[in-house]
């Protein structure tokens, strides 16, 4: 695949469609979200081109004034972060790019590297530390008529479920632009009380000592031999536990594999972490509307010898 082409059609901040009331000025933020990184979580949504459905109004119309309605439910999102420990809900706004990218959607999907889902996301944004808005947007137009929505949101205001949960949201409002704006609790704060800045950036800083970049690969599963794979291990448990066999996820039995094969191929020390949802333990604290991060990395015994590394315990 030859190298596409960007070009820029439009750069935008977005503010909520009505302004945050001065009660909710400041959000303090939890100890969870002090604890994360100030990076950007990233996702991008596809969408081919639809031949036998013609839209009422362009795409970047819809996504827009949804996303605009959609920041006024989630406006820590729109503020800015004060010495890592609150937020102030100054509706500052997303940012929001509109790109044509010059070539089919088919060459992100089928291309081996990596490299080239990049293009739909705002350049130098993903992964990268969050400062001046904590919300980027991107409407990416592919040459085949196809489009694609990236989006790249703060992990200090939201985790990976806070983050499903606001795309749901701002979706639901481009669907039905008369619906109403629901309120929700930001009170991560109040329930996950923060300690002070400074205990949180060392502990913080201890996390990711070390940490020098990372490496991006794309694997590709078919379903048919996932599930085998999946069986494979389901049985593998039950020969030897007599009292309970491990039934795994697709994402556990994926996860665990690349993980043993990364390990086993790799002459230095190495841990597996997962992101592990807290809500389900802790629902009776939280408000049914709460938003925000309520989930924390846990990690695996580190194993020393990769040939002892067994996916059902691993997974388990």
């Amino acid at each position: 695949m030859a190298a596409p082409r960007l070009a820029l059609i439009s750069k935008k901040i977005i503010k909520p469609s009505s302004p945050t009331p001065l009660s909710h000025r400041i959000q303090n933020l939890s100890i969870f979200d002090q604890l994360n990184p100030c990076s950007y979580m990233s996702l991008a949504m596809f969408y081919p081109k639809q031949y036998n459905r013609t839209l009422p109004v362009e795409p970047s119309h819809i996504v827009e004034n949804s996303l605009s309605r959609a920041l006024t439910s989630y406006y820590p999102l729109t503020g800015t972060i004060r010495y890592d420990l609150h937020v102030e809900c100054n509706d500052v706004g997303a940012k929001f790019l509109e790109v044509k990218i010059d070539c089919p959607m088919s060459d992100i999907f089928y291309h081996g590297s990596t490299a080239a889902e990049d293009l739909v996301f705002p350049t130098d944004v993903p992964w990268t530390p969050s400062k001046e808005n904590l919300v980027v947007a991107q409407l990416d137009h592919f040459n085949c008529g196809g489009i694609a929505i990236s989006v790249c949101v703060s992990q200090k205001i939201v985790d990976g479920l806070g983050m499903a949960n606001f795309i749901n949201h701002w979706s639901a409002m481009a669907r039905n632009p008369c619906a109403p704006v629901p309120s929700f609790q930001f009170v991560g704060g109040s329930v996950f009380p923060p300690t002070s800045g400074h205990i949180a950036e060392a502990i913080l800083k201890s996390k990711t000592r070390g940490n020098h970049g990372f490496i991006s690969k794309k694997y590709l599963f078919l379903r048919s031999k996932l599930n085998s794979f999946k069986a494979m291990i389901a049985a593998e448990s039950g020969t030897r536990s007599s009292s309970s066999s491990t039934d795994p996820t697709s994402v556990e039995a994926a996860s665990a594999f690349v993980y043993k094969c990364i390990a086993s191929n790799s002459t230095s020390p190495s841990v597996f972490t997962q992101s592990v949802n807290l809500r389900p333990v802790v629902k009776k604290m939280l408000p049914e509307d709460f938003q925000g991060n309520a989930s924390f990395l846990f990690m695996a015994p580190q194993i020393v010898d990769p040939t002892e590394i067994k996916l059902y315990r691993l997974i388990s």
